[in-house]
């Protein structure tokens, strides 16, 4: 059987790869290098404590978001032959890499996808106030952004000292989990996916700003202040 992750070199993501071998060795992994502040790295680090060894791994291709769609990474993963892919922290992939693996391409989307597309799913749940629908999605790659049949979805508890990325890292986390609890039926094709009827909205990177930020974290504090105070 053959696998391949493709993902980037955040820690957060590096505990990803971490998940996948505690289940299944991984023929290629693809890691899109994205720039990450030295505080960035050293706070995300100290969360996910990742085996940042494993970048060094034979199997690692190492490349930019322009080179991941390059005839050297498709012709390096066809010849491995992929039954999955396992996709986390990776750019929006194309045709060519999503439909290559027999039995599809799973991807890790910190949100739930009925509500929430795209990036920062978690801060725009804070900032509608719609504390109840921070959450994890598990599902299948299609044309679409997070728009693939669902395989299984979490939703995460506020803790009384959870801020906002604290509660970002707990979806990465959760993410994780999903993965564990369902790699199986993923890796032999049993999986009983639900299709996404209800897409979220949207949110894009240049949909943030401060004020934006500033209101998800007072109403982050005010949830807090009201149920553990």
């Amino acid at each position: 059987m053959s696998y391949y992750a493709i993902t980037s070199n955040h820690p957060r993501h590096v505990k990803f790869l971490e998940t996948l071998y505690q289940k299944i060795d991984l023929s290629v992994v693809i890691v899109v290098d994205k720039k990450i502040s030295e505080a960035k790295f050293t706070e995300e680090q100290s969360f996910f404590q990742s085996d940042m060894s494993l970048l060094k791994k034979p199997n690692v291709l190492r490349c930019n978001s322009q080179q991941i769609h390059s005839n050297f990474v498709l012709n390096t993963l066809q010849k491995t032959d992929p039954e999955v892919g396992f996709v986390f922290g990776g750019p929006i992939i194309k045709k060519q890499l999503h439909q290559m693996p027999k039995f599809g391409c799973v991807n890790i989307h910190t949100g739930l996808v009925e509500h929430y597309r795209g990036v920062d799913s978690t801060l725009w749940a804070l900032y509608n106030n719609n504390t109840d629908l921070i959450g994890t999605t598990l599902h299948y790659i299609d044309d679409s952004i997070d728009g693939g049949s669902i395989i299984d979805t979490a939703k995460i508890k506020i803790k009384k000292h959870d801020n906002l990325d604290k509660l970002f890292y707990k979806t990465c986390e959760s993410g994780f989990s999903l993965i564990l609890d369902n790699i199986d039926d993923i890796i032999s094709n049993k999986v009983k996916s639900i299709k996404l009827n209800n897409r979220g909205k949207l949110y894009q990177l240049k949909d943030r700003n401060n004020t934006i930020v500033d209101v998800a974290k007072q109403n982050l504090r005010r949830y807090i202040d009201e149920n553990y105070c």
